[in-house]
């Protein structure tokens, strides 16, 4: 029993606490300059310690503004760190001052995702990458959420990302998805979304 703990800090079994195990990576805080301290969750963190992700450390936010601006030299990773941050945040107020909306631990956790992928398509000098595209091969059709979204889908699956740990199903990765890009076919639907009902 070394390696499995079923019990919550109270010492009593907890259905909605994902067991932890040696393998699990745990939460980690961040001092932020912009948003303080920042609780990253181990699914987040995990995410964020693949090559795909950070790669966002050298991709600018403000794509070629810090030669005219020096200081303007943030980058996709800081952001998306403060996107993860706030997206999580939002929720939580929208479920705390909304009737109709009940605080569900496992969609706080995909909106966090959301928010800490949707620019993980971005490429150098970030919209200056898309526009430069755009032109290059106007029928491409290339988009950085489209691209976040399939890098998204690759390093899950280049880097094992164990999902069920944290009951992440597939229906919860559509959820993910349709908040970075809308939703993912087109439909005539009045919900075309996959990822939750109304």
């Amino acid at each position: 029993m070394d390696d499995v703990d079923l019990f919550n800090e109270s010492g009593y079994e907890s259905p909605t606490k994902k067991p932890r195990t040696l393998n699990t990576s745990d939460s980690i805080t961040i001092k932020d300059n912009v948003h303080g301290h920042i609780l990253v969750p181990p699914l987040c963190r995990m995410i964020m310690d693949t090559r795909e992700f950070a790669r966002l450390r050298s991709v600018k936010q403000l794509g070629c503004t810090h030669y005219v601006y020096p200081t303007a030299t943030h980058s996709r990773f800081q952001h998306s760190l403060g996107v993860m941050h706030l997206a999580g945040e939002y929720y939580k107020f929208l479920t705390q001052n909304s009737p109709d909306v009940m605080f569900d631990p496992l969609d706080h956790l995909c909106v966090q995702v959301a928010g800490l992928i949707h620019d993980l398509g971005h490429g150098p000098y970030s919209h200056l990458w898309e526009q430069f595209v755009g032109e290059a091969n106007p029928g491409s059709g290339w988009t950085h959420e489209k691209a976040s979204l399939d890098m998204f889908k690759y390093l899950l699956k280049e880097n094992g990302i164990p999902l069920r740990e944290w009951n992440v199903k597939e229906q919860d990765v559509n959820f993910i998805m349709e908040l970075v890009k809308g939703p993912l076919v087109k439909s005539n639907s009045s919900w075309p979304y996959k990822g939750r009902s109304r």
